[in-house]
Formats: structure tokens, C-alpha cells, sequence
């Protein structure tokens, strides 16, 4: 009788098992490219660099790429970024349900370092916070930019970059980077004040706001 898995293996296991369905789609979705498709081996590298958020790329992904590829892109990074256990357990407690005990002991861990926090009211606040910082970021970058790209063609770039340097992922729909910003201190402000938010992590961010409540009280 095989032996079920434990949480540590199941959290080692998402990510290949996410970076296989990233591959999949880079692979047969419609609609991702403005040409050719990615070969097998360009599609497994570049899934595994967006869920392993490290920014490397062997195609320019401003040009490459639709909109709906980008975005495909971009949802790698974002669950890759937060952890795909993360995402399956929300979605698991949004449908009323309980998940299996090795996902429970996969996605406890950071409640360990946090008084009186379920798992479940955990997950559901560290997306919520990385939703609304993400959103707070995407929202300043818009400000930012909508006068150099009209303001529907800063949203996409906007939110794009947000979430990217939030998770730390590096990747970008300009084809130079962000370099045609270097002169703009507010936007590089901006993306580094979300690189090192993100960088930083919930759990750290929340002890830091405990302990600024502590000394206040």
C-alpha cells in the first residue's frame, strides 16, 4: 500500500507538478503568441523561471507574447510567489470544505511563528494583503505612467510590473526593462519599495506590525 504523502513532500511536489501545467499551457494554449510557439524545452525553462520567480528569459517577453500570454506569465509568477498550496487551500476553505491534513501540515508552518492564527484565516490574509499591496503598487505605477502611456496603456504595464516586483520575479512587458524609467526617482521608488515588501514576507511584516502595536499600548 503506498504510503500517503506528508506535508513536506506535497509542498516539494506542487512546484514541479505546477511548472508541468505552466509548460502545458505555454505549450497548447491558443492566443499566447504574436508568432511561433515555444519549443518544449524554451516553454519548460520559462514556466520554471515564472514559478520559481527568478526573472531569466530566452525570449523578450514584451514582443513574444500576447496580453493573454503575458497574463498567463504573470499568473505563474503570482503562484509561484505565494506558493500553489496556498492558492489550492483558499480555494478548498472558499468551497466549504477542509483540506487533507498533509496540506494542512504543508501550509501551517508560518501559523507556528503567529498567536492564535488558523491556517485557514492565515491563507486567506496573506493573499488578501499581498492582493491589496499589489493593488496599492499597480495603482501608483498607473499614476506614474499614464502620462508617458496614456492611461489604458499604462494599466496593463502598471499591474504587470506591480505584481512581478512584488514577488521578485523580474520580469517585464518592456522590451528594455525598466530602464527607460531610470530617470524617475518616484517610479524607482516605487518598484523597489514592492521588491522589498515582498521580498520581506508576510510573516515578517506582521511581527513588525505587532511589535509597533506592542510598544504603542
Amino acid at each position: 500500500m503506498p504510503r500517503r504523502l506528508g506535508g513536506v513532500q506535497l509542498f516539494a511536489l506542487s512546484f514541479p507538478g505546477l511548472i508541468a501545467l505552466g509548460t502545458a499551457g505555454l505549450l497548447f494554449l491558443p492566443g499566447l503568441y504574436t508568432g511561433a510557439r515555444l519549443g518544449f524545452v524554451d516553454a519548460l525553462f520559462t514556466a520554471t523561471i515564472a514559478v520559481c520567480v527568478t526573472g531569466l528569459i530566452v525570449v523578450d517577453t514584451a514582443t513574444y507574447f500576447t496580453v493573454w500570454g503575458q497574463a498567463w506569465i504573470l499568473l505563474l509568477v503570482q503562484a509561484g510567489g505565494l506558493g500553489i498550496l496556498t492558492f489550492t487551500t483558499l480555494i478548498v476553505t472558499a468551497l466549504g470544505r477542509r483540506g487533507s491534513l498533509s496540506m494542512e501540515e504543508a501550509t501551517a508552518g508560518h501559523a507556528a511563528y503567529l498567536r492564535h492564527v488558523k491556517t485557514d484565516d492565515l491563507i486567506r490574509t496573506v493573499v488578501t494583503v499581498t492582493l491589496l499591496l499589489e493593488t496599492i503598487g499597480a495603482a501608483l505605477l498607473w499614476v506614474l505612467w499614464q502620462g508617458e502611456l496614456g492611461g489604458q496603456g499604462a494599466l496593463w504595464p502598471a499591474f504587470f510590473h506591480a505584481v512581478s516586483a512584488y514577488c521578485n520575479a523580474g520580469f517585464s512587458i518592456f522590451t528594455d526593462s525598466l530602464t527607460g524609467f531610470a530617470n524617475s526617482s518616484t517610479t524607482v521608488l516605487v518598484v523597489s519599495a514592492l521588491v522589498v515588501v515582498g521580498g520581506l514576507g508576510f510573516i515578517v511584516l506582521e511581527d513588525l506590525r505587532a511589535r509597533w502595536i506592542d510598544r504603542r499600548s
